[in-house]
């Protein structure tokens, strides 16, 4: 509420290591969003404020934007930003589509979760990207339920199949 970034737990690595301008205050932060090893961040004037590891080269593979800021988000390792004209841009890791932004979208909102983002475009359409396609939803790891079963999933799912199959059946 009052424009500036803090952290509490682990101290003392990069993620942690706010600028210090965001910290008190000479910079007023809008809105601040986390992915697993870095921090991005939005001031009331536009501008974006990354932090953190460079893991997928998310610190210093920030493209070049040369418009206003309006809107933040961050996948696991992957970090996005929308510009006023709608241009979505997106940098870090794209091993699961995160980085497949759809051409010709003037997004005016983005979220974003573990690996898949959604952008809400001028006419209030939502736009869905990344995931990798697993239709069947995922765990933390990107692996569908199917995939999951067959290698040892987690013994509450195993436990719901036969519970639905053995329903079936009688």
């Amino acid at each position: 509420k009052d424009g500036t970034i803090g952290t509490v737990g682990v101290s003392g690595n990069e993620f942690s290591a706010v600028p210090e301008h965001l910290k008190d205050g000479s910079t007023k932060v809008a809105k601040a969003k986390m992915s697993f090893t870095n921090g991005i961040a939005l001031d009331d004037q536009g501008k974006i404020h990354v932090w953190g590891a460079n893991d997928y080269n998310l610190k210093k593979g920030v493209p070049e934007i040369n418009e206003k800021v309006v809107d933040i988000a961050a996948t696991r390792n992957s970090l996005f930003a929308v510009g006023e004209s709608g241009k979505v841009y997106g940098w870090g890791d794209n091993s699961l589509g995160e980085l497949n932004i759809p051409q010709n979208i003037k997004a005016e909102k983005i979220f974003a979760s573990y690996f898949q983002v959604y952008a809400i475009d001028e006419a209030g359409n939502v736009h869905a990207w990344g995931n990798n396609g697993y239709y069947l939803g995922t765990d933390i790891q990107g692996r569908d339920y199917l995939t999951r079963l067959m290698h040892g999933g987690r013994v509450t799912l195993v436990v719901g199949v036969i519970a639905v199959i053995i329903e079936t059946v009688l």
